[in-house]
């Protein structure tokens, strides 16, 4: 007689052999799976379907019942139905975590007796912890968890990931009171992830292809950007001074950004890219205009266009907003429009970069459009301060 099957025999084989891995016997197995598929049947059904002997199929069904994968009906004739799978395995998933849990115990005391007979020894030999990327996760969240003073983050895109996973861990150390410094990359300017990160840490921008994690400068974490892996070091190694000593300089070096999770992507990408190419391709031009105030303002803007960014695009509204955002990431100010004077006034808390640059670009993109601006300030108190352009024409919302 042959039995039909709606499933393959290589699927049902499979599955009996990770059932068996379970604790379940290859008869418990069979039963299991026909009343997964058939539903409620009775004794000789389930026989039927799943090829056991007549005489072993009451015992079977019983210890099912017993490690509470079935229910049995007392009365005749006797049927049985499966326990749903997410029901009837959940103590053993729960099981074999915490076996897996204290597995990792025993291999962290292990590691313990390990390195504490090495520094007995005369001679130390270094050694790193290789975590695939899952527990590399895992590892950083415990980290940033157990942090007790400080936390240095510096990661590009692939990190940014990584460490957007951990946001509630970060969340928690922030709330603990724990200084948490985070130093981005440019290019996880477009990066939504960015989005993710909680706000009350210390956040700056900078050239940065490295992904390294240093917990109470105790602990350094690196993780390889092309596959996801990390390795753990104690302080003391060699390499993780340097490390450490990596973070600081860039730190020193990086752009101070203020609400970055506020922020809308794009605008922040398009706010970046003019900053950077004002700073590093319009240089000669602002310098000219400063040497000699009566100059022509066009090649400015000329020269913003000839990098790619193509300002006169904008409206006169999107370019408000547009500076407005890069003055907020990156001078610790903000442009706004008083309408009562007709003026555009920029702000900067920063002592240490001038205002006049971004002023000579919109009074640049201004005279391009027909509506010339003043710049009313002494150019060299322009730093850290305030600087006023009146215009020619007020500014309608339309524009």
């Amino acid at each position: 007689m042959i039995h039909a099957k709606t499933y393959s025999s290589s699927l049902e084989f499979d599955i009996i052999g990770n059932l068996e891995e379970f604790g379940l016997s290859k008869y418990e197995a069979r039963a299991y799976i026909t009343l997964v598929e058939k539903g409620t049947l009775g004794a000789s059904e389930i026989a039927y379907y799943s090829h056991l002997p007549r005489t072993k199929i009451y015992t079977t069904l019983k210890k099912l019942e017993k490690k509470g994968l079935s229910t049995i009906t007392e009365r005749k004739p006797l049927t049985a139905s499966a326990v749903p799978p997410e029901e009837g395995f959940m103590e053993i998933m729960k099981l074999h975590e915490k076996r897996l849990k204290n597995m990792k115990g025993i291999v962290l005391a292990l590691k313990k007796i390990e390195n504490d007979g090495r520094r007995s020894s005369n001679m130390e030999e270094k050694k790193y912890i290789i975590l695939d990327p899952f527990f590399a996760e895992e590892k950083i969240r415990d980290l940033i968890q157990d942090a007790r003073s400080s936390i240095n983050v510096m990661v590009d895109s692939w990190g940014l990931n990584v460490v957007s996973r951990c946001k509630e861990a970060l969340l928690s150390a922030i709330m603990r009171g724990i200084k948490v410094r985070l130093l981005i990359g440019f290019q996880c300017a477009d990066n939504p992830n960015i989005h993710s990160i909680p706000s009350g840490l210390e956040i700056r921008l900078h050239q940065i292809h490295d992904n390294i994690l240093t917990i109470d400068t105790s602990k350094v974490v690196t993780i390889d950007g092309t596959n996801g892996k990390a390795a753990v070091l104690n302080s003391l190694d060699i390499f993780a001074s340097s490390h450490i000593r990596l973070f600081e300089e860039k730190w020193e070096g990086a752009i101070k950004v203020g609400n970055i999770c506020d922020l809308e992507t794009g605008i922040l990408v398009n706010a970046l890219r003019l900053t950077r190419t004002l700073e590093d391709k319009v240089a000669t031009q602002i310098f000219d205009h400063v040497a000699r105030p009566d100059s022509d303002l066009a090649p400015i803007v000329n020269a913003i266009e000839h990098a790619g960014i193509r300002i006169m695009q904008y409206s006169i509204n999107e370019l408000i907003r547009l500076i407005d955002y890069a003055m907020r990431l990156f001078y610790e100010g903000d442009l706004r429009y008083d309408i009562m004077y007709n003026m555009l006034v920029l702000r900067s808390e920063s002592s240490e970069k001038s205002l006049i640059p971004w002023a000579l670009v919109i009074m640049s993109y201004l005279n391009k459009i027909g509506n010339e601006a003043k710049m009313i300030c002494d150019p060299e108190k322009a730093i850290g301060n305030r600087v006023h352009l009146k215009l020619s024409s007020p500014i309608s919302n339309s524009e």
